[in-house]
């Protein structure tokens, strides 16, 4: 769903290693978006840094194999729906 005041997104965090993964995203948007909200927050933090950086952390790791899927609202003024970064714990990241 998107409207001129808001959108909303799906995050899939994937873990393909051997081992459990903590995991912190970062999003950077152009300023227009003001806020974050994860609606299936269950094992996640938000915080902003101003600006449109945004950084979603997990509160547990994910499991070797395993992915986490969080559903997110996001707040704006104006149009533009699609991050200009995307880091996970530091190494880009797929948008699709």
């Amino acid at each position: 769903m998107s409207d001129r005041n808001s959108f909303e997104a799906r995050l899939t965090v994937a873990n393909g290693s051997g081992r459990n993964q903590d995991w912190e995203v970062r999003l950077q948007f152009a300023g227009n978006v003001k806020s974050v909200h994860a609606s299936s927050a269950s094992g996640v933090s938000v915080s902003t840094s101003g600006n449109g950086a945004f950084e979603l952390l997990g509160t547990g790791p994910v499991g070797p194999g395993q992915s986490i899927t969080v559903q997110l609202r996001f707040d704006r003024m104006g149009s533009g729906d699609r991050p200009g970064g995307c880091t996970i714990n530091g190494m880009a990241c797929v948008l699709a």
